[in-house]
């Protein structure tokens, strides 16, 4: 993408429509997206105003003991030391951490307010895998919980990692009661309920 970038915004391509349309083309054969020409342009736009050195470039090799390497068929192939997507999913969602939620560095509790043993540590380390904040889990003050509730303990100072936990929750076709303050000492509270299937 670097390199795209590099190459797209030279002005020898920029100012030459036959290396725009060679481009283009280079990039049809890979590339496939529903976005409009207009939307594009703006992306170009956008595009010029990124810094390259901020960037961040990383390799999943064998060396960073996510992958290794084996042989299906005769074929040379790369797959993942834990028979799964998991941890490479955990490495990638840590890189990519959005700034808003890592300034905000949100203290974050979850309980488990069901007869369901583990479900909210379920939750914390989803959540953890997406860097939030997450400081202790423990049982709620009942088990009774048919709805997840979510306790806004600094009453709106923390604005966005509310808002991302709840597009979270709405990915698993939640929507959490939000409530301002109570007697909680971390910025926010999740009470786990019964509507949370631990997916």
């Amino acid at each position: 993408m670097v390199a795209i970038k590099n190459k797209a915004l030279g002005m020898d391509t920029l100012l030459n429509p036959a290396k725009i349309s060679s481009l283009l083309d280079a990039l049809g054969n890979h590339l496939k997206t529903d976005i409009q020409l207009w939307e594009i342009q703006r992306l170009i736009d956008i595009f010029k105003e990124v810094d390259s050195n901020k960037i961040i470039n990383k390799v999943i090799s064998p060396e960073e003991g996510l992958v290794k390497t084996s042989n299906i068929n005769g074929a040379s192939v790369v797959i993942p030391v834990s028979g799964d997507y998991s941890e490479i999913r955990k490495f990638a969602h840590e890189l990519f951490v959005d700034n808003y939620l890592k300034d905000e560095n949100a203290s974050i509790v979850v309980l488990n307010g069901t007869t369901k043993a583990s479900i909210a540590k379920i939750l914390a380390e989803t959540l953890k895998s997406y860097s939030y904040n997450i400081v202790k889990t423990e049982n709620a003050d009942n088990t009774n919980y048919e709805k997840t509730v979510i306790y806004d303990n600094t009453k709106g100072k923390k604005p966005y990692t509310l808002e991302f936990i709840k597009k979270r929750f709405s990915k698993l076709s939640l929507s959490p009661e939000i409530k301002l303050g109570g007697n909680y000492s971390e910025d926010i509270t999740i009470i786990v309920g019964s509507d949370y299937r631990g997916k």
